[in-house]
């Protein structure tokens, strides 16, 4: 009795171990499979693969993973079925259940590592907090839309020549955007229009490679950066008047900092505030050799090196809003703060996971941002809302941006 119950025992083990074979050579046939194509395809150009055939092997060996998660179990059943002498009707009932369920367990995987295959980036937000601006990127384009921040319904600016559109504002009173646009993603130009995108023109007739614009709190001027080799950066800032036909350089020191937003300038434009990827820094526009000075003060649980977003001058001029990554339980936390520039003391105001887009209304009382959910073992992107925050209270409202569908 002992030695039957042994007997089977160890064709379970048999056939669990034969599974665990079947997943591991399923993804290093599949792997291997990839490169054999890929080497017939490049010589014989069947098709055009890209960047796709750097990545091609892992693709195949990773869709083969989701492949084991069907067939490990089906290997597992078949073997110990079979060994065991099983009836015909019970090999095949336990068969089919046996592949419903862990196809069924597959297609959870699968559908659950779906990420995002169009980008939406935030771009600004109105004064009065009605109306948001986002760019959808795409493969050959990034367009610009406004999302109706009461309903959470994304239209697109009509006249706005195909390209790449970037760096958009909305001017205080809310009824002109500017923005940058490119058609090679290397040259700049800077546009205004309406707030429907209806007679979107450029603004200056001349100029170098122009992008990040903003208006000024009067809304009588647009501060932009220019630089004349897009190659090796190497910025300056600059004022236009809102019809291009008055250009006045603010800033004589061909800055070499990698921008993850505008800079921006205090309500009296005397200072510049720049959001570099690991510090912010302040830089008076009447110094004519000075460096911007870094802004230092004591973050808890900062990365290091640290990461920003998006710094603004507060409504007063007395202190920075920013959104700064931390050390979270889960990972990067990413949330909004502000420093006060004379104590250096910082107050953190909001307390999301993972976050992005960090945008500031031109008077400093709003601010949206994105916040995600991602894939359950990659952890890709799978979706985003946008969160409205009032600066002035502290209080987050959720909106769910209704974006048109990829065609």
């Amino acid at each position: 009795m002992s030695s039957t119950i042994f007997r089977r025992i160890w064709i379970v083990v048999y056939g669990l171990l034969a599974a665990i074979a079947a997943v591991v050579l399923l993804p290093i046939a599949a792997f291997v499979l990839a490169l054999v194509f890929v080497w017939i395809n490049h010589v014989a150009h069947w098709v055009e693969l890209g960047e796709t055939q750097a990545w091609l092997g892992i693709i195949f060996a990773l869709y083969a993973m989701y492949a084991g998660i069907v067939v490990g179990p089906l290997v597992w059943w078949r073997v110990s079925a079979n060994r065991l002498n099983l009836t015909r009707k019970a090999n095949n009932f336990g068969t089919l259940a046996v592949f419903a369920v862990f196809a069924f367990v597959a297609l959870w995987v699968v559908l659950g590592e779906q990420g995002i295959t169009a980008s939406t980036h935030l771009e600004a937000v109105s004064d009065d907090g009605k109306f948001v601006l986002a760019s959808l990127t795409r493969s050959d384009s990034a367009a610009l839309y406004k999302i109706d921040a009461s309903n959470g319904h994304a239209s697109p600016l009509t006249s706005i020549p195909a390209g790449y559109v970037y760096d958009a504002d909305f001017s205080p009173d809310g009824k002109q955007i500017v923005f940058s646009h490119s058609t090679n993603e290397k040259n700049h130009t800077l546009m205004i229009t309406d707030l429907e995108g209806k007679s979107a023109h450029a603004l200056l007739p001349d100029g170098g490679n122009d992008s990040w614009p903003r208006f000024s709190r009067d809304g009588n001027t647009i501060y932009f950066v220019r630089t004349a080799d897009p190659c090796c950066g190497h910025y300056d800032l600059f004022a236009a008047s809102l019809d291009g036909k008055t250009v006045s350089q603010l800033t004589h020191q061909s800055f070499d900092l990698s921008f993850r937003s505008a800079p921006v300038l205090s309500s009296d434009g005397k200072r510049v505030l720049f959001t570099a990827e690991d510090s912010l820094s302040l830089f008076s526009v009447s110094g004519s050799t000075q460096r911007p000075d870094d802004l230092a003060f004591f973050l808890p649980n900062a990365l290091s090196p640290r990461m920003y977003q998006s710094a603004h001058f507060s409504s007063d001029d007395k202190g920075v809003v920013f959104m700064a990554a931390t050390e979270g339980k889960d990972g990067y936390e990413y949330n909004v703060y502000i420093v006060d520039l004379a104590s250096r003391q910082v107050k953190k105001l909001t307390n999301h996971g993972y976050a992005s887009d960090f945008r500031v209304s031109g008077d400093s009382s709003k601010a949206v941002f994105l916040t995600w959910k991602f894939s359950r073992f990659q952890k890709l992107p799978r979706s985003f809302q946008m969160q409205l925050m009032d600066l002035r209270n502290g209080t987050v409202a959720p909106v769910h941006i209704d974006m048109p569908k990829q065609p």
